[in-house]
């Protein structure tokens, strides 16, 4: 059901029903009310929502009091809503039935016999009997204009998606280049200036195309020309079972199967890259957590490592490097379609339309594998299995060590964020 679209002329007696218990901010009758703690004004529940997404707004109501905390609508506002009768929204199709507050929802979502749907380009109620001839004419399905929110400009729905594309090419390279300018200002100690990280450039740039589209998102959904994303984006928005948006992944590869190779290798290259920044991030920890209680920390780090060694050499002479790489490719590949990925995002790349790029890559990433699992074959072959857990538990406390004593310094030079500076 449509939530805060039911207007005065809807409802039966309307002059009789209170202002208050009218949302300010939609002007239409409360639906699934919420209150302001602090001045006791009521809101629809959507309308709320749609009001604090917006970063401004977070910390105060409509009402500008601060700070902002929501409350469920007191008890006799709810009683009063469920005396009041209201048309069902589907009587300009022939539904005569008027139906209670409490009861409306499910009237209008399952027992109407004119059971209707928003047009998401239009904003008009369709029968749902008709709702694939209302889209597929032209005449009857005139899209409005859809603003982009990087430049606030509207746009039709057709020319949306290229020039969001391009707006958010444009917002990306100005952060860039905005982060180049101020790293020039930052000299080393030998008065050489600072380049900025290639990797931290991309990683820049993919988080602020993901807050862009996510942005875009709150006002309306993005033009696509990919199938079955509808689906796969209710299942993230209800929070799904992971094995279910898994199907439902796979579903859309089967739908998009000329762009499957894309998506594959993708989906794949995101979880190790995932799974390699977690494995860093614990090695780190461990590090830092060893060496401040030292004697026990490097015995458990030393256990650690021994284990390590052995698990890999047990496992190589177990397994063949083919079913290594058939499974972890898999596996990988699976974990991708079960996480919470932007297609929109995924779509803005220029390889989404190579398939031939992206099979090759393929091939590529899986001699990679070939090759390093050759060279660990050929470590352990050259040298007995416990000199080689030796030399690999030495390696491992050397960095964890040398990390250590690179990350201290670095995090006591830092001054806390809430501590200000003083001036020389």
């Amino acid at each position: 059901m449509d939530e805060g679209n039911i207007d005065r002329g809807r409802i039966v007696n309307s002059e009789l029903v209170p202002e208050e218990y009218f949302c300010p901010i939609c002007q239409d009758l409360l639906w699934k009310p919420r209150s302001c703690a602090s001045c006791q004004h009521l809101f629809c529940e959507k309308c709320l929502r749609m009001w604090s997404e917006n970063p401004v707004n977070r910390e105060k109501c409509p009402f500008r009091c601060q700070p902002f905390e929501e409350r469920r609508c007191p008890p006799y506002v709810q009683s009063l809503l469920s005396r009041l009768n209201i048309h069902c929204r589907n009587a300009s199709f022939g539904c005569t039935a008027i139906l209670s507050y409490d009861k409306l929802e499910l009237h209008e979502k399952s027992q109407c016999q004119y059971l209707t749907q928003r047009c998401s380009d239009c904003d008009q109620l369709v029968l749902l009997s008709k709702f694939n001839e209302h889209q597929q004419t032209t005449e009857l399905c005139v899209p409005q204009p859809i603003k982009c929110t990087i430049c606030q400009t509207y746009f039709p729905k057709a020319l949306l998606q290229n020039h969001f594309y391009q707006c958010c090419e444009m917002k990306i390279n100005n952060l860039i280049e905005r982060t180049n300018a101020d790293q020039t200002l930052q000299l080393t100690a030998d008065g050489q200036q600072i380049p900025m990280n290639p990797g931290l450039a991309f990683i820049q740039s993919i988080v602020t195309s993901i807050q862009l589209v996510e942005q875009q998102k709150k006002f309306s959904q993005l033009p696509t020309s990919l199938k079955g994303t509808d689906p796969i984006r209710r299942a993230q928005e209800q929070r799904r079972n992971p094995f279910y948006r898994l199907l439902l992944m796979l579903k859309f590869l089967v739908l998009n199967w000329s762009k499957a190779p894309f998506f594959m290798w993708t989906f794949t290259v995101s979880t190790f890259m995932i799974f390699a920044m977690f494995a860093f991030g614990c090695f780190i920890i461990l590090s830092n957590w060893s060496y401040r209680r030292l004697h026990f920390g490097i015995f458990l780090l030393s256990l650690f490592s021994y284990f390590l060694s052995y698990g890999t050499y047990f496992l190589l002479q177990t397994i063949s490097d083919t079913n290594i790489i058939f499974y972890v490719g898999l596996c990988m590949f699976l974990c991708g379609c079960m996480m919470k990925i932007s297609l929109e995002v995924m779509e803005m790349s220029p390889l989404m339309n190579k398939p031939i790029i992206c099979i090759i890559c393929c091939c590529i990433g899986i001699l990679l594998m070939k090759i390093i699992l050759l060279l660990i074959r050929f470590y352990y072959w050259l040298m007995p299995i416990y000199l080689a857990a030796t030399i690999f538990t030495l390696l491992h406390c050397f960095l964890a060590c040398t990390f250590y004593r690179v990350a201290v310094p670095i995090a006591a030079q830092t001054p806390p964020a809430n501590q200000p500076t003083m001036p020389v």
